[in-house]
């Protein structure tokens, strides 16, 4: 028999099971192959009547905890399986059950076991039901809430980052303006310790100098296209400026 325990089941069929066997001493144990067959069919239909069983065990164990699960709740005879099961979609003795009409049933046959209904267990579902609206239009606009935040915080992310940029621009743009203001400050410091001709024989270097930097300026992004123009403004000034000293 061990060696049917192994390797049957409730769908096994003689056939099958004799080619696997059929070299086994133990298959060779019994003489005849009619024996042998009844031996199987006897063993097989054990089998089927314990999984049977099993089953049903396993079946009415899910139903008893589906209907304690039930019983948990204010459940009575008003009560409407649509809105109940909203409520024990998240349990697990609720999705044991197979079936959204399995579970209806299970539930129908509850609400039929209770007890017939008072004035005051009508006025009770009634203030439950209330309750239970109420819950539920408070968990809805706790979601509406919830989006709204999310999108003002988007939008004040998006001004934060837009200010972030902004000031780094600020501060690129003065920074391209001092660097260029201080290398024609440097040059005209420099060329004070030289003779006038000396002087006049630079003017055309530093001209080079800021026509250059200028027309580099042109090509870079739209920040430093600002410190550009601040650049220009601030040249006439210096030329003229270094003009008169020159010839002073």
């Amino acid at each position: 028999m061990v060696h049917l325990e192994k390797s049957c089941c409730c769908r096994s069929s003689f056939s099958s099971f004799a080619s696997k066997w059929g070299k086994d001493s133990r298959f060779k144990g019994v003489e005849k192959m009619r024996e042998k067959e009844d031996i199987f069919n006897e063993y097989v239909q054990e089998l089927y009547k314990k999984e049977k069983e099993e089953r049903k065990e396993k079946k009415e164990k899910i139903r008893k905890e589906f209907m304690a699960m039930l019983s948990e709740k204010s459940i009575t005879r008003r009560t409407k399986w649509s809105s109940l099961k909203k409520t024990l979609e998240d349990d697990e003795r609720y999705k044991a059950v197979e079936g959204s009409s399995n579970r209806e049933a299970l539930f129908r046959e509850y609400q039929d076991s209770l007890p017939e209904e008072t004035n005051s267990d009508v006025d009770e579902e009634s203030d439950r039901q209330k309750r239970a609206a109420a819950e539920t239009a408070i968990q809805e606009r706790k979601k509406e809430v919830e989006a709204e935040l999310g999108e003002q915080l988007k939008e004040r992310s998006k001004e934060h980052e837009k200010h972030k940029y902004q000031e780094h621009e600020d501060s690129f743009r003065a920074l391209l303006v001092d660097l260029v203001s201080s290398f024609i400050l440097f040059l005209w410091r420099t060329l004070d310790s030289v003779s006038r001709s000396m002087k006049l024989l630079f003017l055309p270097v530093l001209a080079t100098f800021i026509s250059f930097h200028c027309s580099k300026e042109q090509a870079l992004s739209s920040h430093r296209g600002r410190a550009e123009m601040e650049v220009r403004e601030r040249v006439p000034l210096y030329m003229h400026t270094y003009c008169l000293y020159c010839w002073s």
